[in-house]
């Protein structure tokens, strides 16, 4: 978000919209001020429609309700006089999340010299997609790995597979999987789970040469030549113009 552009009137014709379709507005979970106070980034005389639709943008990138940032009695929804405390701490990291932005938009995009009409503006959907935490699917898996073990992280990944899948929060292409699967064959005992990681993700991109290709090359590693020709003959046929398929069956036809 760029400060700078909030005064302008776009803002306003977005605020009806916002106020429209914010989940946590529309739906009660706030008690909205005469006035606002206590602004310490966002310019102290912008108009209340312009700070609802900045505020709604928020509910929304993030996917939380205004008691996330906001002080609220006994976990209910905030009241008119409780807007301006700063007793949450999440509140202090927004502010700190939009002058990163701000100073993003405004100093380092246009220090790579390209034409304004050509930078995409940095937004906090940009990085959080609708979720709190704006973490890219394999580091939530190997967090869950480390964590729990390779039952959970299967488990965990189905889960927000169900969730999420087709909102843009997590990346369900056919690339996490194989990406969480290639760290863990880095570890001692990881091989045998980063296969059941590989397997997953065919069950799910069914059509994946790439997932074939590195599934090949795990069971190669682990000395399963006639397993790793059958993955790779699987990949070549989905993809025949793939040179490094061609060499690599090469390669392990000769083992």
């Amino acid at each position: 978000m760029n400060l700078a552009t909030i005064k302008r009137p776009s803002w306003r014709r977005l605020a009806s919209l916002t106020i429209a379709s914010c989940g946590a507005l529309a739906s009660g979970d706030a008690q909205l001020p005469e006035r606002f106070t206590n602004l310490q980034v966002l310019p102290p005389g912008i108009a209340s429609d312009s700070l609802l639709s900045v505020m709604g943008g928020f509910t929304r990138a993030l996917g939380v309700p205004c008691r996330h940032c906001h002080v609220a009695r006994n976990g209910g929804r905030p009241a008119a006089d409780e807007f301006a405390a700063d007793g949450v701490e999440a509140k202090r990291v927004a502010r700190a999340m939009l002058r990163m932005v701000d100073a993003i938009n405004r100093e380092h995009l246009p220090a790579t010299g390209r034409l304004p009409v050509n930078m995409a503006q940095v937004t906090c959907a940009t990085c959080h997609r609708g979720i709190r935490r704006p973490v890219a699917l394999e580091d939530e898996l190997w967090a869950a790995y480390v964590r729990s073990g390779l039952d959970s992280t299967v488990a965990l990944y189905r889960a927000l597979r169900t969730q999420h899948y087709g909102t843009g929060a997590y990346d369900f292409s056919e690339l996490p999987l194989p990406t969480l699967a290639d760290r863990l064959a880095t570890q001692p005992v990881g091989q045998a789970d980063a296969l059941v990681l590989m397997r997953l993700n065919l069950e799910y991109h069914p059509d994946s040469w790439f997932t074939y290709q590195q599934l090949g090359q795990l069971q190669a590693s682990m000395g399963d030549t006639a397993a790793a020709i059958v993955s790779v003959e699987r990949g070549l046929a989905l993809n025949p113009q793939r040179p490094f398929l061609r060499e690599l069956l090469t390669r392990l036809l000769k083992r």
